[in-house]
């Protein structure tokens, strides 16, 4: 699990590959020019452990096992 998986992209984090320098540093300098972006992303930020609690993380797996169990090839 990476952090795009937990984070959204300019919701609560700006995401980036961890070897993509440039990605970074345009990251850097979003977050520097703009007030407005890091106070959005402090209220998302604070608001997301309520999305991580264990039962929401239990229906989530559980959700993702069904689908994946759906989704398998047919036995003919």
């Amino acid at each position: 699990m990476g952090g795009g998986e937990i984070f959204r992209n300019s919701t609560d984090a700006i995401v980036v590959s961890p070897q993509d320098e440039a990605a970074l540093v345009e990251g850097l300098q979003q977050l520097a020019g703009a007030a407005d972006l890091r106070d959005r992303m402090s209220v998302a930020t604070r608001q997301q452990p309520e999305e991580f609690t264990r039962e929401k993380m239990a229906s989530r797996r559980a959700g993702l096992t069904g689908e994946r169990w759906n989704a398998r090839p047919a036995k003919s």
